[in-house]
């Protein structure tokens, strides 16, 4: 059996934050597996196989947030408590015209 857990609470602006700028993605700006949208004075950049995003100043290039945006899971399984984490399906490519879903795979227990 497998039972999901919430370690902690997640704050409201790390969904929003990238929500907001994931609406329109600048497709033409895409560089291998590297998410990015500018709206207005702002860049959000997420590395997809890194599994690291950004919110920058496009004007300072400051970063006002940065973390991963991958879920991750503590399953519970016979063999005790594990901490899984998503990651890119091997072989996917955004230059490819898919960068409306992002396919993800489970790692291993």
């Amino acid at each position: 059996m497998i039972k999901l857990a919430c370690k902690k609470s997640v704050p409201w602006f790390v969904f929003f934050v990238p929500a907001f700028f994931l609406i329109v993605p600048d497709i033409s700006a895409q560089t291998k597996n590297i998410w990015t949208s500018r709206e207005q004075e702002w860049v959000f950049e997420w590395n997809l196989e890194a599994d690291k995003a950004s919110v920058k100043q496009s004007s300072s290039g400051s970063a006002v947030w940065q973390g991963s945006l991958m879920p991750a899971f503590w399953l519970q399984t016979e063999k005790g408590n594990n901490y899984v984490k998503a990651i890119l399906k091997p072989g996917f490519s955004l230059t490819e015209g898919n960068s409306d879903q992002i396919p993800i795979v489970l790692g291993d227990l």
